[in-house]
């Protein structure tokens, strides 16, 4: 990224410190508000679209990887890059540029469906939504996106466990 030439630095993207025990209240309230709201959204979505599978199968290209390397590079391409490049660009750019335009709900809105159309598929696009939208409050709250990153990247870890299976 060439910030310097825009202005800017990685503070501005939300690459900012934290206090560590705040953010692990934040982070336990979001995982408790993020099951909650992920539970009710389907049930909200299969009532009103009954064809809806919130059950269906991610697909990606890193499943099943055969041998170590192919292990440790879908690890790096499903955990830890997407956490760090995906809360930099939606929480760190959108949010913030969306908020100053349009207020802090609107731009928690348009960055996580922006993040969720992302992700290209529908049972896929309402839990990221809705992951989303949690992580925006928490950076609103934070002004840090690393604690973001390290929820989404505990997020992906777990779908990459489940992948390995």
């Amino acid at each position: 990224l060439r910030l310097r030439a825009y202005g800017a630095s990685w503070r501005d993207l939300g690459f900012r410190n934290f206090k560590p025990l705040k953010a692990l209240i934040y982070l336990v309230i979001t995982l408790v508000c993020f099951q909650i709201a992920v539970v009710l959204m389907y049930s909200v979505i299969q009532a009103l679209w009954p064809t809806f599978n919130p059950e269906q199968e991610q697909v990606n290209e890193f499943i099943n990887p055969e041998g170590a390397v192919a292990v440790r590079l879908s690890f790096m391409a499903l955990v830890i890059l997407p956490a760090v490049v995906e809360e930099a660009l939606f929480r760190g750019f959108l949010f913030p540029a969306f908020s100053k335009h349009w207020g802090v709900w609107v731009g928690a809105g348009l960055s996580s469906l922006l993040f969720g159309i992302a992700h290209l598929q529908a049972n896929v696009v309402v839990y990221t939504f809705m992951m989303g939208l949690l992580l925006c409050m928490m950076y609103w709250k934070l002004r840090s996106i690393w604690p973001g990153v390290i929820f989404h990247g505990l997020n992906n870890l777990l779908a990459f466990i489940l992948l390995l299976k």
